[in-house]
């Protein structure tokens, strides 16, 4: 009977402590990023990524990730301000793919990202999507990024609570699976997949290599 208490008691702390932790990662305040570059509201369009950078970079970088992916927040702390330096320089262009099936919020943290690419914050937004990525991201935490990295109008707010490009990241999905792409992150440069092996220990060097070998 005593053990049966001291079971109780252990399984009510473990409830109570993920109950706090969730409460917590669903009310924190996100942090902005570091200073990023700024580019042109998006147009968007079905199954076409979103493009971060200048149009006549001479290198285009393309990126399969999902916001709510380990790997993904990984891949991006190690090689995110190479890349935001590739871009400020006019040396790659990103072509961004939100994926959308690690968890049940990663289609509402794609189409966030959407909502901010199409007023002009993309790039800020992507970066602190992933620079906060121990968040739960409710709406009101994706709606606070905004007013953090940019000058979202009155619209940004509604654009996140009505999944407003829900079937634009629909369409992501889909056009990802004709490229054959099932896992994130996945990366093309100049159209020609990097074996996944590679990237996944990529340092910043392999990945200027890998960029100046494509031009």
């Amino acid at each position: 009977m005593v053990l049966g208490v001291l079971l109780a008691a252990v399984v009510l702390i473990v409830i109570v402590a993920v109950a706090v932790i969730s409460h917590q990662r669903s009310a924190a305040d996100p942090q902005p990023p570091a200073a990023q570059p700024s580019f042109a509201p998006v147009t968007l369009t079905n199954g076409q990524p979103i493009r971060l950078g200048h149009d006549d970079a001479g290198v285009t970088l393309t990126l399969f990730e999902d916001f709510n992916c380990p790997h993904c927040a990984d891949f991006e702390k190690n090689l995110g301000p190479t890349i935001t330096d590739l871009q400020r320089s006019g040396r790659v262009e990103v072509e961004l793919y939100p994926m959308s099936f690690v968890t049940k919020r990663s289609p509402a943290l794609a189409n966030a990202m959407a909502c901010a690419a199409t007023e002009g914050f993309g790039q800020p937004y992507w970066v602190g999507l992933f620079a906060n990525s121990g968040l739960s991201w409710s709406d009101d935490q994706l709606i606070r990024l905004g007013t953090l990295v940019g000058k979202p109008s009155r619209d940004f707010a509604g654009c996140i609570r009505s999944d407003a490009h829900r079937a634009w990241v629909d369409s992501i999905t889909s056009a990802a699976s004709a490229k054959n792409v099932t896992e994130t992150p996945t990366v093309f440069i100049n159209g020609v997949r990097q074996p996944a092996d590679k990237v996944s220990s990529w340092t910043a060097a392999d990945l200027k290599s890998a960029i100046g070998a494509a031009t």
